[in-house]
């Protein structure tokens, strides 16, 4: 075999080829020098190759700064060793405590690099377009028009949880020809509503005395230039330039060239404005920071931007765009004001529909489908909306009166009709208005006892205790389970199995398998806690024959009995649900995914807002004047 080394003659090498394989035969290996060393030595085994276990590939961080590039995955491995968890208990191979608190320390020091990496970046965020949702209330608010011009749009594509994430909003050539014929439309609209068309010409009346209709030449022009004027700093929601005004101006001389009169002249500039990338998408100019900065704070029109679609999913009002022309937007107080000012105003319920309801998942009942046979409840009461409506009207009044957040986990109120109301088995509840009803137990209040919670929760023909276990970790502590392992099995699709065992037993003999059982002793107990309600939400005390058993017990020892018992198990947990709110409205107002060097600004809201008394406000007054949300990264 070919020598990696040059040769040398025999009798100069081997004597002192030996003297050194005596010499390391006599001492122990050497101890891992680092983080990459620690890995090579005591993960590689199972976190390498071709299927590394959890999806979790160390081998290509070879060298300790290697480990800079994901401080997520850095963060994780710090705390798996501190606590002991890998390697796990059952290798081979373990370290020493001294190698153990080696990796530690050197993890630690990585960690400081990538704080100080990261120190005064607020991240990327992907400029983001108008959703659905975002598009026909921005058009209903700068026209003040009833029209929905996205009912032909298709739906938006989710990221990291939400349907406003610039990540997941591109525009294809289809969704382009969607737009124009939807901007054609509201055009239409515009156009036969008389109070409409008149606000849209009034910044040009006065211009000649008669009115924009009846003008021509010059004061026609000057009383067109007025409505572009007027309408563009509202549609692209900051100041208008010169130039785009010039440029709508141009399109509008050119209609009248052809013989159009003076509002039917505005169309082709109307609709070039909305079809610009100024209205159909919120952006934000990339501009260079100040000297030896990483970042530059928005301007007052980008925050009003930013508050205005987090809070109502629409563009400013003119008392939004009065802050930010004078300048209030850019301190503290005027933040703080305009913030309080819009979560009392009714727009307030666009968080409910488009914020919590994706957090939470109730959206997701309003396109469910249950079998009827099972739950001919659902249809024949008509739950469906009452569903929806009882956890958007709950979170619509947390925002609105500033009310606690623990009120999602347990809340002595909710909203009924009188047909949720009989299918909860509350009484002296009458009339389809849904109002807040004061509760007589604990079964119910609060998300994991709403409606569209168990239903979502649920399969069309039976429970499901792992969807709903998983709901809880995911949704209300954001941990979630890690995905099944592809030989993970399958339970039957009915409760209604000619096998001699209960649903809960099935179960049990299925979490038995070992390739299974680690996320179901997280998931399980917090499912079976919520058995005592079918796959619609209605209380049972018997399911498959035999009585209903709504116990669990948790890994860390903790006993859960029934609803009750699993909301005792989360208000312990209530600092694990606030940061878990922190993070999902940090997402949502920031427009990208949390990330390691968010973690200290997620764990002291959480604090923060607990320290208030759970205080909506308070949660989301610290988003707000957080730097992330206030600033944007620079352009090179």
């Amino acid at each position: 075999m070919p020598s990696r080394f040059p040769l040398r003659p025999l009798a100069t090498c081997v004597l002192p080829l030996a003297g050194a394989i005596l010499a390391l035969a006599a001492r122990p290996p050497a101890a891992p020098a680092g983080l990459a060393d620690f890995a090579r030595a005591y993960c590689a085994e199972c976190h390498g190759g071709a299927k590394p276990k959890g999806g979790v590939d160390l081998a290509p961080f070879a060298a300790d700064a290697d480990f800079l590039r994901d401080p997520d995955l850095l963060f994780g491995l710090r705390a798996m060793l501190e606590g002991g968890e890998m390697p796990p208990a059952e290798a081979e191979k373990q370290p020493s405590a001294a190698e153990r608190a080696a990796a530690v320390a050197a993890a630690a020091e990585l960690l400081a690099q990538a704080d100080a990496a990261a120190a005064g970046d607020p991240g990327e965020v992907v400029l983001r377009r108008l959703n659905r949702s975002q598009f026909r209330n921005t058009v209903r608010d700068l026209f003040g028009v009833a029209h929905d011009p996205a009912r032909d749009l298709p739906e938006d594509p989710t990221a990291d949880g939400f349907d406003s994430m610039g990540g997941g909003l591109w525009v294809s050539p289809l969704l382009a020809e969607k737009y124009l014929d939807a901007v054609d439309t509201t055009l239409d609209a515009v156009f036969a509503d008389a109070a409409a068309r008149a606000r849209l010409l009034a910044p040009g009346v006065g211009e000649q005395e008669g009115g924009a209709g009846e003008q021509t030449g010059a004061d026609s022009a000057a009383a067109a230039r007025a409505v572009l004027a007027a309408f563009l700093p509202r549609a692209f929601r900051r100041p208008a330039t010169t130039s785009e005004i010039d440029e709508r101006l141009a399109l509008w001389s050119e209609a009248r060239a052809r013989g159009a009169d003076f509002s039917a002249a505005l169309r082709p500039a109307l609709a070039a404005a909305l079809l610009s990338p100024h209205f159909l998408f919120r952006v934000e100019r990339d501009l260079p920071a100040p000297e030896g900065q990483r970042a530059r704070l928005l301007d007052g029109w980008e925050i009003a931007s930013r508050l205005s679609y987090l809070l109502w999913s629409t563009m400013p009002d003119a008392e939004l765009f009065a802050a930010a022309a004078d300048g209030r937007l850019l301190t503290p107080e005027g933040r703080a004001q305009q913030a309080r000012r819009m979560l009392a105003d009714p727009r307030i319920r666009a968080l409910a529909d488009d914020f919590f309801a994706q957090w939470l998942g109730f959206r997701g009942v309003l396109d469910l489908a249950v079998d009827i046979r099972k739950y001919p409840d659902f249809y024949g009461k008509d739950l469906r909306q009452p569903f929806y409506e009882e956890a958007a009207l709950h979170c619509e009044a947390l925002a609105r009166e500033d009310r606690s957040i623990l009120l999602l986990l347990d809340a002595p109120t909710s909203f009924l009709n009188d047909r949720l109301a009989s299918h909860y088995g509350v009484p002296g509840v009458e009339g389809g208005a849904m109002r807040e009803v004061a509760l007589p137990d604990r079964n119910r209040g609060g998300a994991p006892a709403w409606g569209a919670s168990l239903t979502i929760t649920s399969y069309p023909l039976r429970t499901s205790p792992v969807l709903r276990g998983r709901w809880v970790l995911e949704s209300l502590l954001a941990d979630p389970p890690k995905p099944p392992p592809p030989e993970a099995g399958k339970l039957p699709e009915d409760d209604k199995v000619d096998d001699g065992q209960t649903p809960r037993a099935r179960l049990e003999r299925h979490r038995a398998d070992p390739a299974c059982a680690g996320c179901h002793a997280a998931m399980d107990p917090l499912g079976f806690a919520l058995e005592n309600y079918d796959g619609i939400g209605k209380w049972r005390e018997a399911d498959a024959g035999g009585p209903v058993d709504a116990r669990g017990l948790l890994p860390d020892g903790t006993e859960l009995a029934g609803m009750t018992g699993l909301k005792d198990a989360l208000l312990a947990r209530k600092h694990a649900f606030a940061r878990a709110a922190a993070d999902r409205l940090f997402v949502y107002a920031v427009g990208r995914a949390s990330a390691y060097a968010d973690r200290a600004l997620l764990d002291r809201l959480a604090a923060d807002c607990l320290a208030q008394d759970g205080r909506f406000s308070a949660l989301l007054l610290g988003i707000v004047e957080s730097p992330p949300f206030l600033t944007r990264r620079a352009s090179p």
